[in-house]
């Protein structure tokens, strides 16, 4: 993790209030004990068995839907969850089809995972026995993965481009690569989805966590486009038949919202564990914050910084808002960024309630909604 400067005032060994966490940050979690329940629970009965399985989790915006999902992908990355193998994506904006999907789960695939997974798997059961594994699902897959895992770096790179699904590779590199056709449709999309779960669990994961962040976003495409899309996730889960499972998230509150997005036979397959993130209470916004602040001090330099700060802060939000943990952010980095630079150029001496409460009359704290999506 990039480590800032922490010669300021406050000494924080990394920036506490970031909204959009940052690649290779180690996620903390603030507070919000029985949702970090929850998502413990999930992912270990995940961890135990390898049927299919489709999941749901939403929340509105700002409540923390997507730092749930990094802390539970980093968790499982960690191993706490036995050989569950977490893959994130986010619905793409502009998406149109299922297709277009298929392209952001592949994309967050690294392609260090697909060689390594390919190599274990190889030595685990023999390239042969691999081999028919692949082409069972569809022929051109042994041939793209054995690319992936033992070739150059230059044949790699066009394999892992032809499993994205992308257009620039031309013909005839896909010839030289043995490679017939390309991924154009919906039933490619899912039989490649199919053979990359086959893969990884020839590799040892016991199960593949497929997570689509950002689902609601379908609610502007035509009817025509949804029923494509909801084809496709019927049909891959339906067609991997062990080892994988779906994580679905959305940005609203309303748990009936969800039957806009998804057909019948999607419902239908829905497990009964739905976790639904609420918005803060006044004291869990308390809790939050100082979790947050806590989590980032310099245990070699502890300038106090006063419990009526934190509480002013959730103050101020509250009587404007419904307090999300974004929005508890976003007035946090305010006041700290704030405060110093007053306390570096001598402005004030320490940071007190009364400095919140100039803030707000300001109206500093003015522009703390957070309807907008955030990538």
């Amino acid at each position: 993790m990039t480590q800032i400067d922490n010669s300021g005032p406050f000494r924080f060994t990394y920036w506490p209030f970031s909204i959009v966490p940052r690649p290779g940050q180690d996620l903390v979690w603030a507070d919000r004990a029985n949702l970090k329940t929850q998502i413990s629970r999930l992912a270990r009965t995940l961890g135990r068995h390898d049927s299919v399985s489709l999941h749901l989790l939403w929340a509105d915006f700002g409540a923390g839907k997507t730092h749930t999902l990094f802390y539970l992908k980093q968790e499982a990355e960690k191993g706490a969850y036995g050989s569950l193998l977490p893959l994130y994506s986010a619905l793409p904006k502009g998406c149109r089809s299922f297709l277009d999907i298929y392209r952001a789960m592949v994309r967050a695939i690294p392609l260090a995972s697909l060689r390594d997974a390919y190599k274990k798997a190889e030595t685990s059961i023999g390239r042969d026995e691999l081999s028919k594994n692949l082409s069972d699902i569809w022929m051109p897959l042994p041939r793209c993965f054995a690319a992936i895992g033992i070739l150059g770096e230059e044949q790699q790179l066009l394999a892992l481009a032809w499993l994205q699904a992308e257009s620039t590779v031309s013909t005839r590199q896909l010839h030289e690569l043995s490679l017939v056709g390309r991924i154009k449709s919906t039933d490619d999309a899912v039989l490649a989805l199919c053979g990359i779960v086959r893969l990884f669990n020839l590799a040892g994961h016991q199960r593949v966590l497929l997570m689509v962040d950002e689902f609601q976003r379908l609610e502007i495409l035509r009817r025509q486009q949804q029923d494509d899309i909801n084809a496709g996730l019927h049909g891959f889960f339906n067609a991997c038949d062990h080892g994988m499972s779906l994580l679905l998230s959305f940005s609203f509150g309303a748990e009936e919202n969800i039957r806009h997005f998804l057909n019948a036979e999607l419902l239908s397959r829905v497990h009964p564990l739905r976790i639904s993130i609420p918005t803060l209470t006044y004291d869990d916004g308390i809790a939050f914050l100082n979790d947050v602040i806590e989590h980032a001090r310099d245990t070699g330099y502890r300038q106090s910084i006063r419990s009526e700060v934190v509480t002013s802060i959730v103050d101020a939000v509250s009587k404007k808002f419904e307090l999300t943990p974004r929005r508890l952010l976003k007035a946090g980095g305010l006041v700290f960024e704030s405060a110093a630079l007053d306390l570096e150029d001598g402005n004030i001496d320490k940071l007190e309630p009364s400095y919140v409460d100039q803030m707000v009359e300001r109206g500093d704290f003015r522009r703390l909604d957070d309807q907008e999506e955030v990538e």
